[in-house]
Formats: structure tokens, C-alpha cells, sequence
């Protein structure tokens, strides 16, 4: 593996960005902020109710923020977590929890049988039993939750298998690898997350997001920091596209005992999580906007963003469609352009005046 990532076209060593501190990474995000930031949209409507989100976002200057489960790349803001260490060091979590003295230098295997024949003689007597996980039904904590959770799932799979020889490795298997799913899942769908791209002439980003170069662009213009724009600000980052996942272990067992979102546990998500994507997307150059939960946003997800500067209308467009985009920037005062291939090379550029184009929406019109 390289020794390198890819942040915002340049190459940085990965040692370099892990050892910035979470703030250390904000403020290195806004220095690297270009003045400008662009986002695609299809412009199709959604055939459940009608409704066009795109143009809805054009003109309410607004931007939506998915669920980050919601992306097409498998390994997209997915935390890279060890099952089996995973499993181990809960493992010894619970039996310190309930008071069972083991032997270090056991395996888990061991760890597994020896615990196990500890809580069998409790397993039909339910006080008991909660009394060793210190479950607490009265309490509404999150610890407790996690401990009821991981014991009810133990107890149901001891009864359910217990005619079975490997009943204990069945059971336990089965509560920790539960437990493994829902940490994994759980910290990701706290946030939410919106993507832009740095240059609006990138026919792979016209083809994947903008419907085949029929939807269109819209260019945000990015403040220089104040004290109104700086929570936008400092929640908008850079993707990191490396070779390499990296583990989030220890952040996620530490909110596992101590539950609540701390910042080394956010900064971790955010970086290994949320802003990690394989060095083959790096042509994106991708910005994400990310937000824990509506802190940036209104209940429906939606988010007041920065200016619109510009809006570039896709090649393909039909002709209608141009007319609403171009009736909307005119009501908003935001000029707008089309995007055509150009002729000498493979590549984007913006429609003037001078181009040869007898399709150009703006020559019917004039």
C-alpha cells in the first residue's frame, strides 16, 4: 500500500492527516476551501409523490442532506472495525462486568466456554440473571440499555440452543456480532451528509449525478469565514481517497462504555468514516457538508447553504427543461450557462457567444 492519500488534488503522507487532532483537521479543511463549490442535480421527478428536488433546491437555496447507508459506493461511510477483536475485548467487557475471573492468556474460544458455564446456572432465573449484567429496568441510560440489549439477545440464544453441544459459542456469537452490527450502523446513521465537487466541466460527474448531462450544476460561492457561516464552515471537508481503511476500534468500544457522541469519537467517524472513499473515486475531489443528526439543518433534512453564483445547464437537456431552469435563475437573478463537449479534445466547457452550437437553448431564445 502507498504511503500517500489524496486530499483535494494534492498528496499527503497518511501519517501526516492521522495525526492531526479532530480540530487540527477542521482548521486544516478550511484552509485547503476553495472559493467555490459545485453540486449536481438530474432534475427528474420523483415518481412516488412529484415532486422535483432539484429545482426545489435551486430555488430555496437550500441543500439536502442524505443518510450516508443511502451511497452507492459499498465501502462509503462504512467504519472499519475488527469482528473478532471486536468480539474479544467485549467479551472481557462483560465477564469483568459480571464479576467472572479468567485466566489472561485465555483464548477467546476458552473465554467463551469457561464464562458461559459461570452464567448457566442463572440463565432461568431473570433477577438473577440482569442482577449480573447490572441491568437496571428502571433506568433509561444508554449503558444500561446496552447491557439489557446484549444480555436479552445471550439469554434468548442460550434457551434456544440449548440442547445443542456448542450452545455457548452459538449464543455469544450471536449477542456480540449483533452488538458489532448495531455499533457499526448506529454511530453512521447519526449523521447526515451532502457532496459537491470542485470543477462543474467533469463529464463523470455530469454522467453519474446529473442524469447523463441532462440535469444541471449549481455553483455555491464559499464565504471567507465569520462568525455567521463558521458552523457551515467547519462541517464542510474534504474527502480523503486512500488505499487503505482505516480501524476505528477504540473510538467506537470507548462510546460503548461511556456512550454519547465525544469529540475523538466524531473526529475518528469523521475522518475513517465519513470522509475515507477508495483512491478509485479520486476524480471526484469530492466536499462533504455533514451534519450529526438536524444540527445544520431543518427536520426534513434540508439546509440553508451559501450563495448561488451560477448554474450551468447540462448538455442534453431538452429544451423544456431549459426553459424552467433558465425562468428560475432569471426570478433569482443568478445567471446561468450551458455546458457543451468540446470540439478538439475529450472534455467539458462552458457555451459563449462565440461557439458554433446551432442547439444553444440561449439562440432560440435571443
Amino acid at each position: 500500500m502507498s504511503d500517500y492519500c489524496s486530499i483535494n488534488g494534492n498528496s499527503y503522507l497518511k501519517s501526516e492527516i492521522a495525526n492531526l487532532s479532530w480540530r487540527e483537521y477542521i482548521s486544516f479543511s478550511l484552509y485547503q476551501m476553495p472559493n467555490k463549490l459545485y453540486k449536481f442535480y438530474p432534475n427528474t421527478i420523483d415518481p412516488n409523490n412529484g415532486r422535483n428536488y432539484s429545482q426545489e433546491a435551486l430555488k430555496n437555496n437550500t441543500v439536502f442532506l442524505q443518510s450516508p447507508l443511502r451511497f452507492d459506493d459499498p465501502y462509503d461511510s462504512t467504519l472499519y472495525l475488527d469482528e473478532r477483536e471486536f468480539h474479544e475485548v467485549r467479551l472481557k467487557y462483560y465477564a469483568d462486568l459480571c464479576g467472572f475471573q479468567y485466566d489472561k492468556t485465555w483464548d477467546i474460544d476458552r473465554l467463551v466456554h469457561e464464562f458461559g458455564l459461570y452464567l448457566l446456572p442463572h440463565i432461568h432465573n431473570q433477577s438473577e440473571w440482569e442482577s449480573l449484567f447490572h441491568v437496571d429496568s428502571s433506568q433509561d441510560d444508554l449503558l444500561n440499555k446496552s447491557h439489557q440489549v446484549f444480555e436479552l439477545d445471550l439469554c434468548n440464544e442460550i434457551l434456544r440452543n440449548l440442547q445443542k453441544e456448542d450452545v455457548l459459542q452459538i449464543a455469544f456469537y450471536h449477542a456480540l456480532h449483533q452488538e458489532f452490527l448495531s455499533k457499526q450502523t448506529d454511530l453512521i446513521q447519526k449523521f447526515r451528509v451532502t457532496c459537491f465537487a470542485t470543477t462543474p466541466f467533469s463529464m463523470l460527474m455530469w454522467a453519474h449525478y446529473a442524469d447523463s448531462h441532462k440535469g444541471f450544476c449549481v455553483e455555491y460561492e464559499i464565504p471567507t469565514p465569520d462568525e455567521q457561516n463558521i458552523t457551515l464552515l467547519q462541517n464542510l471537508m474534504p474527502v480523503i481517497y486512500s488505499d487503505e481503511r482505516v480501524s476505528v476500534l477504540n473510538e467506537c468500544l470507548a462510546d460503548l462504555i461511556d456512550p454519547g457522541v465525544s469529540e475523538d469519537t466524531v473526529g475518528a467517524i469523521y475522518k475513517y468514516g465519513l470522509l475515507t472513499k477508495s483512491i478509485d473515486w479520486k476524480y471526484q475531489n469530492e466536499w462533504r457538508l455533514i451534519s450529526l443528526d438536524t444540527m445544520l439543518t431543518d427536520e426534513s433534512y434540508n439546509c440553508i447553504f451559501f450563495p448561488i453564483s451560477k448554474v450551468y445547464i447540462g448538455a442534453k437537456m431538452p429544451d423544456g427543461k431549459r426553459r424552467e431552469i433558465i425562468k428560475i435563475c432569471n426570478s433569482r437573478s443568478i445567471p446561468s450557462t450551458c455546458v457543451l463537449p468540446a470540439f478538439s479534445s475529450f472534455s467539458m466547457q462552458e457555451c459563449t457567444g462565440k461557439m458554433l452550437n446551432p442547439n444553444c437553448i440561449y439562440k432560440k431564445l435571443s
